[in-house]
């Protein structure tokens, strides 16, 4: 074996060029699952070097707390930063001190700024032994793939069943809401198969807990600027639509947000429907949301539908500058309804353009979808 010593020089260089390539060790994230004094909590930490920052929310409310501190070799120095009510001024509102134990996982201590003090007790989430009561729900298999910690937090929101039931038609429909909060759904309890029911439920479920869980992010930032409403519920013995209009704005938001979030079932089937189910404009279509759609939506149902829309308002397609509504870009990718009035549908524009969103006019009339009527769909239209 040949044993080469470097000279100083040489080690020196060695050492520059090491400097030179050197990789930063990457950014560690935290998922924890304990207890603050008796209360359930859910932590999600990213560390970067020296920082550490995330959220925790309580599974007695759900809403994301913003955590920004360090972090030392054995544990972290949390804050939660508030604006004081005395002051005026952003303020610490509580403290999480907390060190790293092999084989106890993290304890410490909760401060807020009044004095009190609660044990932290926390451990790595085991995410897999989680009894989710809506894993089967399409947006919670989303949370599981690509964020554990909305996982986590979907499977405790704090549901409350409202007192009573609504008649509409020959359904009964109970609706049930988000604790403190204005997020709210309904599910049919009578005048559906059960096996159909059961599919439709879960659509309606599906779309209020991706509601909801918006809601728990943005509220985080302490931000009272949140508006809901479901403003359009449509239902027949063939047909439930319904459109939840959002509007929000969150703390370190670069602006206001929001837009539609529109559901259409087929209630023969229990199946969500597609634009293309209930206005009928060139043959079948390809698959949703692949490749072939899109091309599909872009070269052949647009142009077909802008079409359709300028015999019907010629006059408003012209009328606003600002909105593109001439082009069938925007009308590839509308987002829809049923009312009363006919098929609704919002053109799809970028936040810069949302006011052209939804314009007043742009129904199609149920006379016209039923010339335009899907001939393997059972849609009976007024």
């Amino acid at each position: 074996m040949v044993i080469i010593l470097y000279p100083s020089f040489m080690r020196a260089i060695l050492l520059f060029v090491s400097l030179l390539f050197f990789i930063p060790t990457r950014a560690e994230e935290f998922l924890l699952t304990g207890t603050i004094g008796k209360h359930p909590v859910i932590l999600n930490i990213m560390v970067d070097g020296n920082d550490a920052e995330g959220n925790y929310c309580y599974h007695s409310s759900a809403i994301d707390i913003p955590l920004k501190g360090e972090s030392a070799q054995d544990g972290m120095l949390l804050y939660v930063i508030r604006n004081s009510a005395k002051t005026g001024y952003d303020d610490t509102a509580e403290v999480f001190k907390i060190t790293h134990t092999a084989g106890q996982g993290w304890v410490g201590k909760w401060t807020n700024r009044k004095g009190k003090v609660l044990d932290i007790v926390l451990r790595p989430a085991n995410v897999t032994a989680i009894k989710h009561p809506y894993a089967h729900l399409p947006v919670v298999k989303k949370y599981f793939s690509s964020n554990k910690y909305n996982y986590l937090r979907s499977a405790s929101l704090p549901i409350i069943a409202d007192t009573g039931l609504t008649t509409n038609g020959k359904y009964k429909l109970k609706y049930y809401h988000l604790k403190n909060s204005p997020i709210f759904m309904f599910e049919i309890v009578s005048g559906l198969d059960n096996v159909i029911a059961a599919k439709v439920n879960d659509l309606l479920r599906n779309n209020f807990i991706d509601n909801a869980s918006e809601f728990c992010s943005c509220l985080g930032a302490d931000t009272p600027d949140y508006q809901y409403d479901i403003d359009n519920v449509y239902l027949t013995d063939n047909i439930l639509s319904i459109n939840v209009m959002v509007e929000f704005y969150c703390l370190q938001a670069a602006h206001p947000d929001g837009g539609n979030v529109p559901l259409t079932i087929d209630l023969k089937t229990g199946n969500q429907l597609v634009l293309e189910d209930v206005l009928y404009l060139s043959g079948p279509a390809p698959s949703p949301n692949t490749v072939k759609w899109g091309h599909y939506r872009e070269k052949i149902y647009g142009p077909k539908l802008l079409a359709l829309l300028k015999k019907l308002y010629s006059k408003q397609l012209e009328a606003n500058e600002e909105c593109d509504y001439n082009s069938s870009d925007p009308w590839a990718f509308a987002e829809f309804y049923i009312t009363q009035n006919g098929l609704y549908l919002s053109p799809s524009f970028p936040h810069v353009a949302a006011p052209c969103r939804n314009p007043e006019w742009a129904y199609i009339p149920f006379d016209l979808l039923k010339k335009y009527k899907h001939p393997a769909k059972h849609i009976v239209w007024p």
